[in-house]
């Protein structure tokens, strides 16, 4: 993956094979069509937990407390542990840009997370994620695969191509 991430941009393309929903659809090479198959198959629903099997009676059995105050120096001591390079999320801010603004914003990071904190009402704009589904083709022939997958391997060519005796 780093390897990818540091080729320039435009010099490679991604590869995704035609899709189709089963057996009795015709495959398809359109990227829109190909999107929503992916969609459908990778996330199924509306997207909410199924909460069918918790009873609205039923109590915590345990809590945890922990302080609701966060202080200027922890906010800019978590910023610096941003990793670089990464993709910033729907607020399009670079975990690199917040590294060099944590020391003007922090106060005001601090004070906003500890609000958050305080009243527990949680914005549905920071529960919000961008996905992206990333084909991996294998690099490894089969002599380098760990010795138990080239054993089931070979069982089940030995069991589907018998050898006429």
């Amino acid at each position: 993956m780093s390897r990818w991430s540091r080729q320039a941009t435009g010099t490679r393309t991604a590869h995704i094979s035609a899709l189709r929903r089963n057996g009795q659809e015709e495959a398809t090479q359109d990227n829109e069509k190909r999107a929503q198959i992916l969609t459908e198959r990778f996330f199924p629903g509306d997207g909410l937990a199924d909460l069918t099997d918790i009873k609205n009676d039923q109590q915590p059995t345990s809590t945890i407390h922990i302080s609701t105050t966060v202080t200027p120096e922890e906010i800019k001591e978590v910023v610096h542990k941003f990793l670089n390079g990464k993709a910033p999320g729907p607020d399009s801010i670079l975990n690199e840009i917040l590294k060099i603004i944590a020391s003007t914003i922090k106060e005001d990071l601090a004070q906003a997370v500890s609000e958050l904190l305080q009243t527990g009402n949680i914005p549905n704009l920071y529960k919000e994620s961008i996905t992206a589904v990333i084909w991996k083709v294998s690099r490894y022939s089969s002599e380098e695969l760990p010795k138990i997958a080239k054993t089931g391997s070979r069982i089940l060519k030995a069991r589907s191509c018998p050898v006429a005796s």
